[in-house]
């Protein structure tokens, strides 16, 4: 019997907080070897929002919250994370239990990742403590500043290899990276997200008016632009940079008839709020048609999630960015058409979209002057040149041909555009002959979107065949027999101080940086 720890430096709405208590749900149905859940968090917010068992507790450790604008010098770091890690060690250690660790290493907290990797170096002693390290995203992915805040605070290797240690990743590319980086097939696991239950209400046409009307009187004075009985087009994302939201405006304004575009939630990182007061701003000026931050503002004006889904014509998705991809097997559950960027994380999943209502595109096309192009050539050049210390010079090299290649064309792909051109772009929107010029340039796509937006009745949107599928696939109760998996294999030899262990030893992260050194993880976007 074990107790399992939980750590995340918040639980905040969104992606990561979803799937740790979907997991916190299939692991209380289905383990019965875990006896308690612990969830440690670095804030005390948004708890009035969790629903969580008698079994399931929260404890708050302010140390292992995001370190927002705060400055570390190499002076006290080392006795901050000594600190921590001896806390750590106090309050969480034990022979029975476990912890699992959301993010370690994203470099929102490096102080919390020199703690973790110092107690599993033996920093604090012969400690074999059993740790699960559950990766969602990568620095190495684009995050080159997270990287090099690590980097001057973390002197550990990121990537320790050890029989006390299992790694856990979403999806196919960042297991075939970590393996080609050294992790061995026994420490590391594919684990997918599991999915909650849910079966699609029959929404009738007079239900999906109330919820516009309801839409409308609550937000209208807030986004003019939105427009009562136009369809919904619903994107239930944080408004962060790698979400790409102005591309999903830009598709919006492109359509042969009008369209509310909905995207859901605010950004609140610090790192963020300047992107998410742009999209704002967006929406507000109606650049962007629709509503904008409203996700938990809902419930005031008598809405809900689940109302708002329900009501949706199409889910779209623009990010350039993700680890799992929560709402591309989201539009399967909700049966709602899926319009998506294509990206490379869906290896191993877009087979569940061969019959289903759906478009995955590569790029979306705008016309830039040779001038904008000329500027944009030289920002990339830039900051591909401030990352010779992370990395090598022919691919720095590589990269700079490439980007070089993709903007001689007239004809620019959206995303590569900084946030503040494509600002600029939409406001030109407003030029008819400008717009049409768009529109004949990405012919297909908004076809494709219209098709499924105004296609009425689309076939494959139900299939007993899928639905199985993604039970198998994502259910509670096959995520907790993967969770299992990986729990059995420190049973198997990792932690006992009896038992002989292997040198602790890492993975070659090197590798890592080079297999993220690609130039769609290089967008000025991020910047």
């Amino acid at each position: 019997m074990s107790d399992l720890y939980i750590f995340h430096h918040h639980l905040l709405t969104g992606g990561v907080t979803s799937v740790i208590l979907k997991s916190v749900d299939a692991l209380k149905s289905y383990l019965p070897e875990i006896t308690r859940i612990y969830l440690v968090t670095g804030k005390k917010i948004n708890f009035n929002n969790l629903t969580l068992s008698p079994e399931v507790e929260v404890k708050v450790l302010p140390e292992i919250d995001y370190f927002e604008g705060q400055k570390l010098s190499g002076r006290d770091s080392p006795t901050a994370s000594s600190s921590l890690a001896n806390r750590l060690i106090r309050e969480f250690a034990s022979d029975n239990a476990i912890w699992w660790i959301h993010n370690y290493h994203l470099g929102k907290n490096p102080l919390f990742t020199r703690a973790l990797l110092e107690i599993i170096h033996g920093t604090y002693g012969d400690i074999h403590q059993k740790i699960v390290l559950q990766i969602h995203d990568f620095p190495e992915c684009g995050r080159y500043e997270n990287l090099a805040l690590l980097e001057s605070i973390v002197k550990s290797p990121l990537y320790p290899l050890s029989p006390d240690v299992q790694y856990v990743v979403l999806n196919e590319r960042d297991y075939d990276i970590l393996i080609t980086s050294g992790v061995p097939q026994e420490s590391l696991t594919l684990l997918e997200n599991p999915i909650s239950p849910y079966t699609p209400p029959r929404t009738n046409s007079s239900e999906k008016k109330k919820t516009k009307e309801s839409l409308a009187a609550a937000f209208g004075a807030s986004f003019p632009s939105f427009i009562t009985d136009a369809p919904l087009i619903i994107y239930p994302i944080r408004t962060i940079r790698r979400k790409n939201v102005m591309e999903a405006g830009l598709i919006a304004r492109l359509l042969e008839e009008p369209v509310n575009l909905i995207a859901s939630l605010p950004g609140v990182s610090g790192s963020e709020i300047a992107y998410s007061n742009l999209i704002q701003k967006c929406f507000e000026q109606g650049l962007i048609p629709g509503l904008w931050g409203i996700g938990e503002k809902l419930e005031a004006a008598g809405l809900s999630f689940e109302k708002l889904i329900e009501a949706g014509d199409l889910i779209i998705s623009t990010s350039v960015q993700e680890g799992f991809g929560y709402l591309f097997i989201n539009a399967l559950q909700w049966q709602r058409p899926l319009l998506a960027r294509d990206l490379d994380i869906l290896k191993g999943t877009k087979d569940l979209f061969s019959t289903f209502p759906s478009h995955f595109y590569s790029r979306v096309d705008c016309p830039l002057p040779e001038s904008e192009r000329k500027i944009l050539i030289a920002s990339y050049r830039r900051k591909l040149m401030n990352l010779s210390g992370v990395l090598s010079d022919q691919t720095i090299k590589e990269l700079i041909f490439d980007i070089e290649k993709l903007l001689e064309r007239e004809a620019v792909d959206f995303s590569f555009l900084t946030p503040e051109l494509q600002y600029r772009l939409l406001k030109q929107l407003d030029s008819v002959s400008f717009k049409d010029e768009v529109i004949e340039i990405n012919r297909d796509l908004i076809e494709q979107a219209g098709e499924l937006l105004y296609g009425g009745t689309l076939t494959g949107m139900k299939s007993s065949t899928r639905a199985a599928e993604l039970q198998r696939r994502y259910s509670y109760r096959s995520y907790a027999a993967q969770a299992a998996k990986i729990l059995k294999r420190f049973k198997k030899g990792a932690s006992s101080e009896s038992q002989n262990h292997t040198p602790k030893t890492s993975a070659d992260q090197k590798e890592v940086i080079r297999q993220f050194a690609r130039l769609e993880y290089i967008r000025l976007l991020y910047d």
